[in-house]
């Protein structure tokens, strides 16, 4: 699979362009998160140069990460033994956030000519801070 060959050219410009070393379990977990999109790429029988432009497919890759079952039906795609996997939300959003990284490293290295990753601008309300949920225990430790 060329997909391979990109995610490593991908973690070679992450390493260079660090300001500082970047460790082995940072590059370990972007790994990881990447694994994902292989596996489902692999499953839907795509490329991911084919998704130039697509952001439907990037969406059924999201339901398809909350579904706890998803590889039911495809072990024999990937040579191992099925089990059930639920990933947590924190999980789901570092995949999805490194898949859009990925491809905004696609999109500048001219790749691939239109970004399948919709961003859009959302509201930033004060009910939505984390210093909110966070107050009752901050505000004991000014005591």
């Amino acid at each position: 699979m060329d997909f391979k060959s990109l995610v490593k050219e991908y973690l070679d410009m992450i390493q260079a362009r660090a300001e500082r070393e970047v460790f082995p379990n940072t590059i370990r977990t972007y790994c990881y998160n990447l694994w994902y999109f292989i596996v489902y790429l692999k499953i839907k029988g795509l490329d991911i140069l084919d998704l130039d432009g697509k952001p439907d497919v990037l969406t059924n890759f999201k339901l398809w990460l909350k579904n706890p079952y998803r590889f039911h039906g495809n072990e024999e795609r990937l040579d191992y033994e099925y089990v059930k996997d639920d990933l947590k939300v924190s999980t789901v959003n570092a995949i999805i956030d490194r898949v859009s990284s990925l491809f905004l490293w696609l999109k500048a290295s001219g790749r691939i000519k239109e970004n399948p990753v919709v961003y859009r601008n959302v509201m930033f309300t004060n009910a939505m801070r984390d210093k909110d949920i966070l107050f009752p225990t901050q505000r004991s430790k000014l005591k």
